[in-house]
């Protein structure tokens, strides 16, 4: 197990497709905002005078079009065309020869003009595009968490990042390391104790394995895991870490702890009686920074947050 933290399950990280020059920031980091507000604008003076050009170009191919259509319903191009009047009999063409070359001819004036009007369709789409690119809407409700432009008139680059996050969503999520994921099943029981509240033991459950694995930057190989519930919501704050116990499909269950909690590969400091013992344990494995606990630890222990302090009087706990 790696990274085990607080996250939502409806995030939203936004970026402009372009750059340009930032005029508009409704809304500050945690602030709310609704499903489809819009969160930051760039200057789109050019934008929207090209595509106000482009829609009447649009405007001018269509109304040809549609000049076009009704000339050949009222005869008028067969009217206009202006061969002589034995030009087909000298040729040796009959009457009907003579009817298809002439629809040939309308098919030909109505196909030019339709390929006319479909390009002046996609050059005011692509108009329009350029013009949706220069602005950022929130996909969802929830809390503007990261706004890396917090003041209009600074250029902005498809680096910068802006973020809304469902704070009604939470899930632990944490990544598990390929040998122990075959031990878990979605709706495995979970108790989950978050960083600086030591006092307070989460229910939840696995609400989804995914299944694609995934290498972290340190070349392991895991799958992440959410673990959801009401405590979770109420107590967990975003990116709040923790450790997690988990019931595996074997009824038996694996601690999840910050490697250097763990002295030798064998013992860890808890507080029992208000006193600190030093605890034997069996480690399992190590994966970006945590420990697996096989044995020796219940989910009632409470781990002593930094050794060191065991010689004070006070013990910060996990």
């Amino acid at each position: 197990m790696a990274e085990s933290q607080v996250r939502s399950q409806n995030e939203a990280v936004l970026h402009f497709s372009i750059s340009g020059k930032v005029v508009y920031l409704p809304f500050k980091e945690g602030d709310a905002v609704k499903q489809g507000q819009t969160i930051a604008s760039l200057d789109s003076y050019t934008t929207q005078k090209q595509l106000a050009s482009t829609l009447n170009t649009f405007r001018v191919t269509r109304n040809a079009f549609d000049q076009t259509k009704d000339n050949i319903q009222d005869n008028v191009s067969k009217a206009q065309q202006v061969l002589p009047y034995d030009y087909y009999a000298k040729a040796g063409m009959g009457m009907d020869t003579k009817e298809n070359a002439m629809n040939d001819t309308i098919k030909r004036i109505l196909d030019q003009n339709q390929a006319n009007l479909d390009n002046s369709i996609i050059q005011v789409e692509l108009a329009n595009y350029a013009f949706t690119l220069s602005t950022l809407t929130s996909p969802i409700n929830g809390v503007l968490i990261r706004q890396d432009i917090t003041t209009p008139q600074v250029m902005a680059t498809p680096q910068n990042i802006f973020t809304v996050i469902d704070p009604e969503a939470l899930v632990f999520k944490a990544n598990v390391s390929e040998n122990d994921i075959n031990f878990i099943e979605e709706g495995a029981q979970t108790t989950i104790q978050l960083n600086g509240q030591s006092d307070k033991k989460i229910i939840g459950t696995v609400l989804k394995i995914y299944p694609d694995k995934i290498t972290l930057p340190t070349g392991e190989n895991v799958y992440q895991v959410d673990i959801g519930g009401d405590e979770i919501n109420k107590l967990g704050k975003y990116k709040q870490a923790g450790v997690v116990l988990i019931k595996n499909k074997y009824n038996t269950s694996v601690v999840l702890v910050p490697s250097w909690l763990v002295l030798s590969k064998q013992y860890i400091w808890v507080i029992e009686d208000n006193k600190p013992i030093l605890k034997s344990i069996k480690a399992g494995e190590t994966v970006s920074g945590n420990t697996e606990v096989l044995e020796g630890l219940k989910d009632t222990d409470k781990v002593i947050l930094n050794p060191a302090t065991i010689i004070k009087s006070k013990y910060p706990l996990l």
